[in-house]
């Protein structure tokens, strides 16, 4: 069973993420070539654009939108060095996800997967056609203006001279591919993120159905035992709850492993959001909302409002379902069990009252409590724009 499969596909597009299957040395070798020159025409614009930005500060801060532009491609930048930094992890977690505990058993246990595929899927399919219908309105408002020669769709500085020819022309088209490639980055690595974590959410899921089931398990091999010796029900109610450990352990390490992963640029886009929606509301209250670039700037604050809910909301999630793991074993018809299994399913109690939670740069929660103070900041910075303007 693949793993994001939509997910990893637009990472591999965007020239982040080799093929694991790709073997020959001349596929991977021309992959590392289109890596180089798709992160160059990224942090070119970053590092253009954050020049200009030093040169006539004034001049940028003037025009929101291309420092929106901006500050959302600095993220980018964080990400695509994230997912290449950490891209041994990351195939580590997808081999876990993959291999037995963590592979659905029963019908039941399939039927949780799926649940959670499907909801995975549609929060990327909403997500990815809500920022590329923003980028694509962005990059058709550009061409439509009919920019006069020497005029750049976003202001930076380039150490050559644009003002006509195939210079001008080279440098514009430039600032639009390197756009659209930051908008299909920026969808591939937020629904990694949040796919992971949800990953992990529905091993508990399963965690926790076979929890319930054990009795039930045990029973049923049991009663398949010819033998029927009491010193056999023993060993097998250890063997199963030996297992249970085991998956309960390897999802603490799997979300340990996304939360290291990832921590540091989450933390990054986190702070940064506040700022992006602070902007996006300006712009808002200062556009005409029946001009040809409002609904442009209206799906862009829409994505980013989403894009911080979405992870808000599954580290929230797994908050909740992993302390709720304790209520299960509870639940459960504990009472048939030996002594000595009980004690073991008390002591994972004890170590489930400690829920799994993940953290923006180890400082703020993960949750949506975290979703409302980015808004409330944002709000906040809207104050201070607007008495300053006025």
């Amino acid at each position: 069973m693949s793993v994001l499969p939509a997910t990893f596909r637009l990472l591999q597009l965007t020239g982040v993420w080799l093929p694991t299957h790709w073997h020959s040395s001349i596929l991977r070798s021309l992959y590392q070539l289109f890596s180089i020159v798709v992160l160059f025409l990224i942090y070119c614009y970053v590092i253009c654009g954050l020049v200009e930005l030093a040169i006539d500060p004034a001049e940028m801060l003037n025009t929101t939108n291309d420092l929106l532009i901006l500050i959302s491609m600095i993220t980018n930048c964080g990400k695509s060095v994230n997912v290449l930094i950490c891209r041994e992890k990351i195939i580590e977690i997808l081999d876990i996800l993959q291999r037995d505990p963590c592979q659905p058993r029963d019908e039941k246990e399939i039927a949780i997967q799926n649940e959670w595929n499907g909801i995975i899927w549609s929060s990327t399919f909403t997500y990815g056609m809500l920022l590329e219908t923003t980028g694509v309105l962005g990059i058709i408002r550009i061409m439509a203006l009919n920019l006069p020669m020497g005029m750049l769709p976003f202001k930076e500085w380039l150490p050559y001279d644009y003002s006509n020819g195939f210079a001008y022309w080279q440098a514009y088209s430039q600032e639009l591919i390197a756009l659209f490639i930051s908008t299909n980055l920026c969808i591939a690595y937020d629904t990694l993120v949040r796919g992971l974590i949800m990953q992990v959410t529905s091993k508990l899921y399963i965690f926790q159905h076979r929890l319930v089931t054990l009795p039930e398990t045990l029973q049923s091999m049991w009663n398949n035992n010819e033998e029927k010796l009491e010193m056999k029900k023993l060993q097998m109610e250890k063997k199963l709850i030996a297992d249970c450990v085991h998956f309960h352990l390897i999802i603490l390490k799997l979300a340990n492993t996304v939360h290291t992963t990832f921590n540091l640029v989450v933390c990054l886009q986190y702070c940064l959001s506040g700022i992006i929606i602070c902007f996006n509301v300006y712009n808002i209250a200062h556009v005409n909302l029946m001009s040809s670039g409002s609904a442009e700037i209206i799906l862009f604050l829409c994505s980013m409002l989403y894009q911080i809910y979405m992870i808000c909301q599954a580290g929230d999630e797994i908050t909740l379902v992993s302390g709720s793991v304790s209520e299960a074993i509870y639940n459960m018809d504990w009472t048939t069990l030996n002594h000595s299994t009980v004690e073991s399913l008390i002591i994972m109690m004890n170590r489930t009252l400690r829920p799994i939670v993940f953290t923006s740069g180890s400082l703020i929660t993960l949750s949506r409590n975290s979703f409302m103070k980015v808004i409330k900041l944002s709000y906040s910075m809207y104050n201070v724009l607007q008495d300053t303007s006025s």
